[in-house]
């Protein structure tokens, strides 16, 4: 006997009603089999990405997860954890009578299991005030590239070629910074290792990728929304699990309001079930539609997309009152809630600005030449840096690291480990893109939403970004 709650969940990673995306499984396998390539992974969130990779590194003979949010810096944060998760010593003191052997130890473990002993070359450092002592150190880069050319080594047969994978590399926001890391990692992927990013849609012609010849190695794979068949296989595999009939009909409406995600899918079929009183296996014979489709619809209401439809809404401080424009429908709303209004009407995930004005004629009944002249270029500018406002401050402060680090007795930060797994739970905890506009000029520049229940919520809570109250 099975529970509604464990066959739909929308808060957790599915088991009976997991799908498996082949297509989009066996083109990104079949790039880390044949290693040395970079794999940039393209598709917003809750698609799935996250599970995605982490299949993806169980078959490699070696492999770690780097958090974009701990790369702002560059390449020597990169430096850093490589050398960590590698079990590198970059120092180590040698009595003289060792000191012909230079070799640096460390060890590469997959769980409790060593799989490689590192022997690495090192170079004499400074002396210490003994005299039978001295320190000699390595050079991150070089230690990290010569275990990689061993690890590599080691692929064979029975499992993949190593992968040294960035999530959320959109984190890293600067070009410069993000062609720093490609021309660092270059040299390792040369060692027979599979590079994945992952990011956000529109990142085909990533700038990091500019100067750093990959021309060649590097792969797109967009992840695309989840299609209607995957959609339903969820609730067809969900219902027929706890033994309860469900109309195609029925079934299609639910996909139509997904927006393409498998979460809010699994949300979905699980209100679905409330709403007939199946808690369990055999409770209902036969799934019925809601009595009213749109108080169904409006119970998902996520507070997070709330918010950010509430201050997108808000746009930034105005230094005087704002400008309205009276509606078809009678209403009177400011450039910020046209757009929104506009994105709301296009139903889809992208827009171009052009396309956004025209839409806003129609609803307010103007001419072209008036709506030039209501300056939506600047308040779309606008609403992409209210929409960044929050991971940049919080990048930065990620970034600054320890207010008041304790240092250990030899200068290092005692408990403040930025590579820790505290840190990196921290760090992925920085707000997620949910909303962006790019382009320079207006006829160039498109309008994006980068999270699925953000579309669902400017849908079916319009109240969020058009109430009068939130001003």
């Amino acid at each position: 006997m099975a529970k509604a709650t464990d066959i739909f969940t929308p808060t957790k990673r599915p088991t009976i009603t997991t799908v498996r995306r082949e297509n989009l499984w066996r083109e990104l396998e079949e790039l880390i089999e044949q290693g040395g390539g970079f794999v940039s992974i393209l598709g917003t969130t809750k698609l799935g990405k996250s599970t995605l990779l982490e299949n993806a590194l169980g078959s490699s003979i070696f492999a770690v997860i780097l958090p974009g949010q701990r790369l702002t810096t560059g390449a020597p944060e990169l430096w850093a954890r490589l050398v960590d998760v590698l079990g590198i010593h970059t120092t180590q003191h040698m009595v003289r009578a060792n000191i012909k052997n230079r070799g640096i130890s460390g060890g590469v473990h997959v769980g409790s299991s060593e799989i490689l002993s590192l022997d690495l070359q090192a170079t004499r450092g400074t002396s210490s005030e003994e005299v039978r002592d001295r320190e000699y150190v390595i050079d991150p880069p070089t230690a990290v590239q010569q275990a990689f050319a061993k690890i590599g080594g080691l692929a064979g047969d029975d499992n993949n070629p190593p992968i040294v994978a960035i999530d959320d590399f959109h984190f890293v926001t600067d070009p410069a910074t993000r062609r720093e890391i490609v021309l660092a990692l270059r040299p390792i992927a040369e060692s027979n290792v599979t590079i994945i990013l992952t990011t956000l849609p529109g990142r085909e012609d990533d700038g990091g990728f500019e100067g750093t010849n990959v021309g060649g190695r590097h792969y797109v794979v967009p992840m695309p929304r989840w299609e209607e068949s995957e959609l339903r296989e969820i609730a067809v595999s969900g219902f027929r699990e706890l033994e309860a009939k469900i109309s195609s009909e029925l079934v299609d409406r639910l996909v139509n309001e997904s927006f393409g995600s498998p979460q809010i899918m699994q949300q979905l079929c699980l209100n679905l079930c409330r709403a007939n009183k199946l808690k369990k296996t055999g409770d209902v014979a036969e799934m019925s539609a809601p009595n009213d489709w749109e108080t169904f619809f409006r119970q998902v209401n996520d507070p997070h997309s709330a918010g950010w439809l509430r201050r997108l809404g808000l746009g930034l401080t105005p230094r005087r009152s704002r400008n309205l424009y009276e509606t078809n429908d009678g209403r009177e709303l400011d450039g910020y809630q046209l757009i929104l209004q506009a994105m709301r009407e296009s139903g889809g995930s992208e827009a171009s600005l052009s396309d956004l004005k025209s839409r806003i004629g129609g609803m307010t009944g103007r001419k072209q030449s008036e709506i030039n002249k209501m300056n939506l270029d600047q308040i779309a500018r606008n609403m992409n840096v209210v929409a960044s406002r929050d991971m940049t401050e919080a990048l930065e402060a990620l970034a600054q690291g320890p207010e008041d680090p304790e240092e250990g007795p030899d200068g290092d930060l005692d408990g403040k480990d930025l590579f820790s797994e505290e840190a990196v739970r921290m760090a992925q905890r920085i707000p997620q893109p949910v909303f962006e506009v790019v382009g320079k000029k207006g006829s160039e520049m498109v309008v994006r939403t980068l999270d699925p229940l953000l579309e669902y919520t400017l849908k079916w809570h319009p109240e969020t970004f058009l109430s009068r109250a939130t001003r």
